[in-house]
């Protein structure tokens, strides 16, 4: 008999729970195991990592999995790793001090890269749209912000672009190779607009192209900003840096994202970072 098999008949006799209930455990452990293999690359439970179950939590955040139901798979999790303990089975229980996020709290939704790049990539979507999800998904920028470029705002050779944010606010983002090629071929006054289009129609057209590579019903401009982000924090950039880049009036405002990455992150951040004041 399997692990999960003798942990779950134990949960039945010795504890007494439910047919229903414990068969949710069992589910939830399979799912779990199949994370755990095909993500993490781990095939024994011995071998799972506290921070292998911080990016299965950060994970099921970005499918959109209810906080309810993410905590009660660590709650599974916990139950679990502390039978196989008992059972010497297990030095330690890898998911003890694992955060869940509040029942009722929100992350951002978000999308993956390949998603992305399908949109940018399908000539059937005009070259504006595609330009436009290029700039976007590369800089992290407001759609309000997008709509706001002249083209001297461009710097063809840093890469870079000035944005006027909320408050009129003026701030520098960096830009790569996918909107350096787009760029390479802008030959128009200093002064032109480069995305002429009204709110309600740019909000439209990425709308549409994300919509037809992801079927998601919500995926707004906003939701390449909220994957930029996350992103960014995946990849080893700091709140601070992240807060700035996006034109965050404080980091607290950041932080949502580090829900999505990970909440390893975020208190990593305040416990090293000597800019913090919290």
């Amino acid at each position: 008999m399997s692990i999960i098999e003798e942990f779950v008949k134990y949960l039945g006799i010795n504890r007494g729970l439910s047919e229903g209930t414990v068969r949710e455990y069992r589910k939830d452990l399979r799912e779990t195991q199949t994370w755990m293999v095909t993500n993490a690359k781990v095939e024994r439970w011995s071998q799972v990592t506290k921070e292998n179950i911080e990016d299965y939590v950060a994970d099921m955040s970005l499918t959109g999995l209810k906080p309810a139901t993410i905590r009660r798979r660590v709650s599974c999790l916990r139950t679990f790793y502390q039978y196989a303990w008992q059972k010497g089975l297990q030095k330690e229980n890898p998911a003890k001090y694992v955060s869940t996020p509040k029942v009722g709290e929100s992350v951002p939704r978000t999308l993956a890269q390949t998603e992305i790049q399908a949109a940018i990539s399908d000539t059937s979507i005009d070259a504006m749209t595609r330009t436009m999800l290029t700039v976007m998904s590369e800089t992290g920028i407001r759609i309000s912000e997008l709509r706001n470029i002249k083209a001297w705002d461009i710097n063809q050779d840093e890469h870079t672009i000035r944005v006027h944010g909320k408050g009129n606010k003026e701030r520098t983002v960096y830009y790569g190779a996918g909107t350096a090629e787009t760029f390479r071929h802008l030959h128009v006054p200093g002064d032109t607009v480069i995305f002429p289009l009204s709110d309600i129609e740019a909000r439209s057209r990425i709308f549409w192209a994300l919509r037809k590579h992801t079927g998601a019903e919500r995926c707004s401009s906003h939701t390449l900003r909220h994957t930029w982000a996350t992103s960014m924090l995946n990849a080893g950039a700091d709140l601070k840096t992240i807060a700035t880049i996006m034109g965050h009036a404080s980091v607290t405002t950041t932080e949502k994202y580090a829900k999505v990455a990970g909440v390893k992150v975020a208190a990593d951040y305040k416990l090293y970072s000597p800019t913090y004041h919290g």
